[in-house]
C-alpha cells in the first residue's frame, strides 16, 4: 500500500497482482473494503488498482464541495501518478458513476469497463432512501446502526440467513466507521441530484453493466423518473447486461467468485457466460 499526492489530496492506493491493469472504483463508504471479497480472485489474471477515492476509507477527506466528474478526474490523475495509459475499468454501485464519467471524459484512458449495481439517474424511491441514510447519519452518525439499515438493503434476504452474513455487515460496519458523517450527508445529496444520461451516448468503450435481479437499492427497471441498469444498456453505444439471480445489491460480495469471473471473461476474452461477444480488436 501507498499514498498518492492527487490536486493537493492524499489517497490510499494499492497495487498488487500480474497481468494488464485493472482500476477498481468503490461503492459510496466502503472504500476499498468494498472489494475484498474480489480483489484476491482477481490478482492472479489482472495487477489490481484499489484506492480510496477523495472523502473515503484512508485517503483524506477535505470538506464539501466533491463531484462524480471531481472523483473521475482524480482516477485519471492516479493512473498519470502510475505512469499509466489505458486500463480496465471495474467500478460498482457509486464507483458505477464514476466509472460513467470517467469513460466518457476520457476514452482513451479506458479500455473497457465493467459497471454494477449503480443507476444513471436516481428515481424517487432511490432519493427518498438516501434521506433516510443521512437521517440516520444525523441521528447515530457512522456505523453500526447505518451499517446495519444498508445491509438490509444490500443483501438478497436469502443471503441474511447464510453463516456469511454477520461477518460481513461486521466489515460493513468497521468500514463505516472511517466516515465522516458530514460529507456522507453531501454524498447522499450529491448523488440524488446526480444525472450522467448524457454521459451515455458518449463512452465508446465497450461495457458490461452486472446487477442481481433482487437488488432493490439500484433496481434493474427503475421507476419512470430515474435510469436503472436495463434503461443504461440502451442508451449506451457497445454494452450488455447480465444478471446474477438471487443477489441483492452487493453481488460482489454474495457471489463472488461468480462476480471475478464476469468481469474476468469480459475483458481478456471477451466473452459473457461462455458467448463471445468482443473481437480481439474491442477494446483489448
Amino acid at each position: 500500500m501507498a499514498y498518492a499526492t492527487i490536486n493537493n489530496t492524499s489517497l490510499w492506493y494499492e497495487v498488487e497482482g500480474q497481468g494488464p491493469h485493472l482500476l477498481q472504483l468503490h461503492g459510496l463508504g466502503l472504500g476499498h473494503a468494498n472489494f475484498a471479497p474480489v480483489t484476491p480472485l482477481l490478482r492472479p489474471d489482472f495487477t489490481v488498482i484499489d484506492y480510496d477515492m477523495r472523502g473515503f476509507g484512508d485517503s483524506d477527506k477535505p470538506p464539501a464541495p466533491y463531484s462524480i466528474e471531481g472523483w473521475a478526474d482524480e482516477a485519471v490523475g492516479l493512473l498519470d501518478h502510475l505512469g499509466l495509459d489505458a486500463v480496465d475499468v471495474h467500478g460498482t454501485s457509486f464507483g458505477g458513476m464514476v466509472g460513467i464519467v470517467m469513460a466518457a471524459k476520457y476514452p482513451d484512458r479506458v479500455k473497457r469497463l465493467v459497471i454494477g449495481c449503480c443507476m444513471a439517474r436516481y428515481d424517487s424511491l432511490a432519493i427518498l432512501n438516501k434521506k433516510v441514510w443521512k437521517a440516520m447519519a444525523t441521528a447515530t452518525g457512522m456505523g453500526e446502526e447505518v451499517a446495519n439499515l444498508i445491509a438490509s438493503q444490500a443483501f438478497s434476504r436469502a443471503f441474511h440467513d447464510t453463516d456469511r452474513a454477520p461477518a460481513q455487515v461486521a466489515a460493513m460496519g468497521a468500514a463505516f466507521k472511517k466516515n465522516d458523517p458530514e460529507l456522507w450527508k453531501h454524498f447522499c445529496d450529491l448523488l440524488c441530484e446526480a444525472d450522467l444520461t448524457g454521459y451515455l451516448p458518449q463512452i465508446t468503450a465497450p461495457v458490461l453493466v452486472t446487477s442481481g435481479d433482487q437488488d432493490i437499492m439500484t433496481p434493474v427497471d427503475s421507476g419512470p423518473a430515474g435510469v436503472g441498469t436495463r434503461e443504461m444498456v440502451r442508451r449506451l453505444p457497445n454494452a450488455w447486461l447480465t444478471l446474477l439471480e438471487g443477489c441483492g445489491h452487493l453481488h460482489l460480495v454474495e457471489r463472488p467468485e461468480e462476480s471475478a469471473k464476469l468481469v474476468r471473461d469480459f475483458i481478456l476474452d471477451g466473452t459473457i457466460n461462455g458467448e463471445t461477444v468482443l473481437g480481439e480488436t474491442d477494446g483489448r
